[in-house]
Protein backbone atom coordinates (compact mmCIF):
# COMPACT_ATOMS: atom_id res chain seq x y z
CA UNK A 1 0.00 0.00 0.00
CA UNK A 2 2.82 2.43 0.79
CA UNK A 3 4.44 1.83 -2.58
CA UNK A 4 1.11 2.13 -4.41
CA UNK A 5 0.23 5.41 -2.70
CA UNK A 6 3.73 6.77 -3.23
CA UNK A 7 3.68 5.90 -6.93
CA UNK A 8 0.31 7.47 -7.61
CA UNK A 9 0.59 10.75 -5.69
CA UNK A 10 4.28 11.71 -6.00
CA UNK A 11 4.85 14.22 -8.81
CA UNK A 12 6.42 12.40 -11.71
CA UNK A 13 5.68 9.85 -14.38
CA UNK A 14 3.83 7.27 -12.31
CA UNK A 15 0.31 8.67 -11.90
CA UNK A 16 -1.06 6.67 -14.83
CA UNK A 17 1.65 4.13 -15.63
CA UNK A 18 0.46 0.48 -15.51
CA UNK A 19 1.41 -1.10 -12.18
CA UNK A 20 1.01 -4.78 -11.34
CA UNK A 21 1.37 -5.99 -7.75
CA UNK A 22 2.15 -9.67 -7.29
CA UNK A 23 0.70 -10.69 -3.93
CA UNK A 24 1.74 -14.03 -2.46
CA UNK A 25 -1.42 -15.97 -1.60
CA UNK A 26 -3.73 -13.36 -3.10
CA UNK A 27 -4.97 -9.93 -2.09
CA UNK A 28 -6.77 -9.72 1.27
CA UNK A 29 -10.35 -8.42 0.81
CA UNK A 30 -9.71 -5.40 3.01
CA UNK A 31 -6.93 -4.22 0.64
CA UNK A 32 -8.71 -4.91 -2.63
CA UNK A 33 -10.74 -1.69 -2.68
CA UNK A 34 -7.70 0.46 -1.84
CA UNK A 35 -5.56 -1.04 -4.60
CA UNK A 36 -8.42 -0.86 -7.10
CA UNK A 37 -8.96 2.83 -6.28
CA UNK A 38 -5.27 3.43 -7.04
CA UNK A 39 -5.57 1.57 -10.36
CA UNK A 40 -3.19 -1.17 -9.24
CA UNK A 41 -3.57 -4.53 -10.97
CA UNK A 42 -3.14 -6.84 -7.98
CA UNK A 43 -2.73 -10.50 -8.95
CA UNK A 44 -2.31 -13.58 -6.73
CA UNK A 45 1.06 -15.30 -6.92
CA UNK A 46 2.38 -18.66 -5.77
CA UNK A 47 5.51 -18.39 -3.63
CA UNK A 48 8.79 -19.69 -5.00
CA UNK A 49 9.92 -20.09 -1.40
CA UNK A 50 8.10 -19.22 1.82
CA UNK A 51 8.92 -15.70 3.02
CA UNK A 52 11.91 -15.40 0.69
CA UNK A 53 13.25 -12.49 -1.37
CA UNK A 54 13.49 -15.00 -4.22
CA UNK A 55 9.76 -14.45 -4.71
CA UNK A 56 10.55 -11.20 -6.54
CA UNK A 57 11.58 -13.39 -9.50
CA UNK A 58 7.83 -13.69 -10.19
CA UNK A 59 7.86 -10.07 -11.44
CA UNK A 60 10.53 -10.88 -14.01
CA UNK A 61 8.90 -14.09 -15.15
CA UNK A 62 5.65 -12.17 -15.73
CA UNK A 63 7.23 -9.19 -17.52
CA UNK A 64 5.56 -7.90 -20.68
CA UNK A 65 8.07 -8.41 -23.54
CA UNK A 66 6.72 -5.32 -25.28
CA UNK A 67 7.36 -2.99 -22.32
CA UNK A 68 10.24 -1.85 -20.17
CA UNK A 69 10.18 -3.56 -16.77
CA UNK A 70 10.58 -1.49 -13.62
CA UNK A 71 10.76 -4.14 -10.90
CA UNK A 72 10.33 -2.78 -7.36
CA UNK A 73 10.38 -4.22 -3.87
CA UNK A 74 7.32 -3.25 -1.83
CA UNK A 75 9.28 -1.39 0.89
CA UNK A 76 10.04 1.66 -1.23
CA UNK A 77 8.89 5.26 -1.46
CA UNK A 78 9.14 6.92 -4.86
CA UNK A 79 10.33 10.49 -5.11
CA UNK A 80 10.09 13.04 -7.92
CA UNK A 81 11.96 12.15 -11.07
CA UNK A 82 11.55 8.40 -10.93
CA UNK A 83 12.21 6.57 -13.14
CA UNK A 84 13.30 9.31 -15.53
CA UNK A 85 14.75 8.36 -18.91
CA UNK A 86 14.90 4.58 -19.31
CA UNK A 87 17.86 3.10 -21.14
CA UNK A 88 16.71 0.53 -23.67
CA UNK A 89 19.16 -2.38 -23.82
CA UNK A 90 20.67 -2.79 -20.38
CA UNK A 91 20.01 -3.98 -16.86
CA UNK A 92 20.06 -0.93 -14.60
CA UNK A 93 20.41 -1.10 -10.81
CA UNK A 94 22.31 0.35 -7.84
CA UNK A 95 25.22 -1.50 -6.20
CA UNK A 96 24.51 -3.21 -2.88
CA UNK A 97 25.16 -1.34 0.36
CA UNK A 98 27.82 -3.86 1.46
CA UNK A 99 29.79 -6.55 -0.43
CA UNK A 100 28.26 -9.34 1.77
CA UNK A 101 31.17 -11.65 0.88
CA UNK A 102 34.90 -10.85 0.96
CA UNK A 103 36.49 -10.24 -2.42
CA UNK A 104 38.40 -13.52 -2.37
CA UNK A 105 35.16 -15.45 -1.73
CA UNK A 106 33.43 -13.71 -4.65
CA UNK A 107 36.38 -14.58 -6.89
CA UNK A 108 36.38 -18.20 -5.72
CA UNK A 109 32.62 -18.53 -6.23
CA UNK A 110 32.60 -17.04 -9.71
CA UNK A 111 35.70 -19.01 -10.66
CA UNK A 112 34.10 -22.30 -9.62
CA UNK A 113 30.95 -21.43 -11.60
CA UNK A 114 32.93 -20.35 -14.67
CA UNK A 115 31.59 -16.80 -14.54
CA UNK A 116 33.56 -13.66 -15.46
CA UNK A 117 34.47 -10.96 -12.97
CA UNK A 118 33.79 -7.32 -13.72
CA UNK A 119 36.50 -5.40 -15.54
CA UNK A 120 36.02 -2.59 -13.02
CA UNK A 121 34.71 -3.41 -9.52
CA UNK A 122 31.52 -1.87 -8.18
CA UNK A 123 31.68 0.34 -5.09
CA UNK A 124 29.29 -0.57 -2.27
CA UNK A 125 27.01 2.38 -1.51
CA UNK A 126 27.42 2.37 2.30
CA UNK A 127 30.75 0.67 3.11
CA UNK A 128 32.46 2.03 -0.07
CA UNK A 129 34.28 -1.30 -0.48
CA UNK A 130 35.03 -2.69 -3.95
CA UNK A 131 32.92 -5.60 -5.23
CA UNK A 132 34.47 -7.62 -8.08
CA UNK A 133 31.11 -8.97 -9.39
CA UNK A 134 27.75 -7.38 -10.34
CA UNK A 135 26.37 -7.69 -6.79
CA UNK A 136 23.48 -5.25 -7.09
CA UNK A 137 20.56 -4.26 -4.87
CA UNK A 138 17.64 -6.05 -6.52
CA UNK A 139 15.06 -3.84 -4.83
CA UNK A 140 15.04 -1.60 -7.93
CA UNK A 141 15.82 -3.15 -11.32
CA UNK A 142 15.07 -1.54 -14.70
CA UNK A 143 15.41 -3.61 -17.86
CA UNK A 144 13.71 -4.62 -21.10
CA UNK A 145 10.73 -6.85 -20.38
CA UNK A 146 11.74 -9.17 -23.21
CA UNK A 147 14.65 -10.39 -21.09
CA UNK A 148 12.48 -11.15 -18.07
CA UNK A 149 11.68 -14.83 -18.65
CA UNK A 150 15.27 -15.72 -19.58
CA UNK A 151 16.65 -13.90 -16.56
CA UNK A 152 14.10 -15.52 -14.23
CA UNK A 153 15.15 -19.00 -15.39
CA UNK A 154 18.86 -18.29 -14.94
CA UNK A 155 18.21 -16.57 -11.59
CA UNK A 156 16.44 -19.65 -10.21
CA UNK A 157 19.15 -21.94 -11.58
CA UNK A 158 21.88 -20.02 -9.79
CA UNK A 159 19.85 -19.76 -6.58
CA UNK A 160 19.97 -23.56 -6.46
CA UNK A 161 23.61 -23.72 -7.55
CA UNK A 162 24.88 -21.16 -5.06
CA UNK A 163 23.02 -22.21 -1.91
CA UNK A 164 25.60 -23.60 0.53
CA UNK A 165 28.22 -23.62 -2.21
CA UNK A 166 31.62 -24.86 -0.96
CA UNK A 167 33.31 -21.67 -2.21
CA UNK A 168 31.42 -19.83 0.57
CA UNK A 169 33.14 -21.15 3.71
CA UNK A 170 30.52 -20.16 6.27
CA UNK A 171 26.85 -20.04 5.30
CA UNK A 172 24.92 -17.76 7.65
CA UNK A 173 21.27 -16.62 7.89
CA UNK A 174 22.37 -13.21 6.56
CA UNK A 175 23.90 -14.81 3.48
CA UNK A 176 20.81 -16.96 3.01
CA UNK A 177 18.57 -13.87 3.14
CA UNK A 178 20.67 -12.27 0.40
CA UNK A 179 20.73 -15.40 -1.76
CA UNK A 180 18.54 -13.66 -4.34
CA UNK A 181 21.16 -10.95 -4.89
CA UNK A 182 24.03 -13.47 -5.08
CA UNK A 183 22.09 -15.51 -7.65
CA UNK A 184 21.13 -12.34 -9.55
CA UNK A 185 24.81 -11.40 -9.87
CA UNK A 186 25.56 -14.86 -11.22
CA UNK A 187 22.63 -14.82 -13.68
CA UNK A 188 23.48 -11.39 -15.08
CA UNK A 189 27.11 -12.44 -15.52
CA UNK A 190 26.13 -15.68 -17.23
CA UNK A 191 23.70 -14.02 -19.65
CA UNK A 192 26.09 -11.18 -20.46
CA UNK A 193 23.50 -8.42 -20.30
CA UNK A 194 24.94 -4.91 -20.57
CA UNK A 195 24.89 -3.21 -17.16
CA UNK A 196 24.06 0.39 -16.35
CA UNK A 197 25.08 1.21 -12.78
CA UNK A 198 22.60 3.71 -11.43
CA UNK A 199 23.53 6.39 -8.88
CA UNK A 200 22.50 5.69 -5.30
CA UNK A 201 19.53 8.09 -5.53
CA UNK A 202 17.66 5.38 -7.49
CA UNK A 203 17.72 3.05 -4.46
CA UNK A 204 18.77 5.15 -1.51
CA UNK A 205 19.38 3.11 1.68
CA UNK A 206 17.58 4.30 4.81
CA UNK A 207 20.96 4.32 6.60
CA UNK A 208 22.66 6.55 4.03
CA UNK A 209 23.17 9.60 6.26
CA UNK A 210 24.65 11.65 3.42
CA UNK A 211 22.00 11.04 0.76
CA UNK A 212 21.49 14.03 -1.51
CA UNK A 213 18.80 13.67 -4.13
CA UNK A 214 16.47 10.73 -3.46
CA UNK A 215 14.42 9.28 -6.32
CA UNK A 216 13.68 6.06 -4.39
CA UNK A 217 13.98 5.50 -0.63
CA UNK A 218 14.45 1.89 0.48
CA UNK A 219 13.20 1.97 4.05
CA UNK A 220 13.03 -1.80 4.79
CA UNK A 221 11.31 -2.38 8.17
CA UNK A 222 11.58 1.21 9.37
CA UNK A 223 7.84 1.59 10.04
CA UNK A 224 6.08 3.19 13.03
CA UNK A 225 3.19 1.64 14.96
CA UNK A 226 0.64 3.62 12.94
CA UNK A 227 2.02 2.49 9.58
CA UNK A 228 3.92 5.69 8.85
CA UNK A 229 7.59 5.48 7.87
CA UNK A 230 10.28 6.47 10.35
CA UNK A 231 12.33 9.54 9.58
CA UNK A 232 15.80 8.88 8.15
CA UNK A 233 18.68 11.14 9.11
CA UNK A 234 19.52 12.44 5.62
CA UNK A 235 17.56 15.69 5.02
CA UNK A 236 16.54 14.82 1.43
CA UNK A 237 15.20 11.41 2.49
CA UNK A 238 13.50 12.87 5.57
CA UNK A 239 11.70 15.43 3.43
CA UNK A 240 10.33 12.67 1.20
CA UNK A 241 9.15 10.69 4.24
CA UNK A 242 7.48 13.71 5.87
CA UNK A 243 5.49 14.42 2.72
CA UNK A 244 4.48 10.80 2.38
CA UNK A 245 3.46 10.45 6.04
CA UNK A 246 1.34 13.60 5.83
CA UNK A 247 -0.39 12.23 2.74
CA UNK A 248 -0.89 8.87 4.45
CA UNK A 249 -2.61 10.54 7.39
CA UNK A 250 -4.77 12.69 5.11
CA UNK A 251 -5.83 9.54 3.29
CA UNK A 252 -7.09 7.98 6.50
CA UNK A 253 -4.75 5.01 6.11
CA UNK A 254 -2.68 5.59 9.23
CA UNK A 255 -3.33 4.23 12.72
CA UNK A 256 -6.48 2.10 13.15
CA UNK A 257 -7.58 2.65 9.54
CA UNK A 258 -4.49 0.98 8.09
CA UNK A 259 -5.83 -2.00 6.12
CA UNK A 260 -5.07 -5.56 7.21
CA UNK A 261 -2.83 -4.65 10.11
Amino acid sequence: MNLALSARVTPGQNAEVPIRAHVIGGVPPCAQACLHALNIDAVPARAIETRSPLNKIIMFRDADPARHLVALDCDLLLGPGFPGDLRGNCVAAVPASFPLLPGWVWRALFGSLGLPLLEKPLIATISREPIPVPYLNTGVVLMPGRWGAELAEAWLYYARAVRRHPAIPRWTPVIDFHLDQIAFACAVSCLGYPLHILPTEYNSPFLDHEAGRVRVLHYHAQVNEDGTVRLPSAPAAASLVREFNAMLRRSGLAAADWPCR
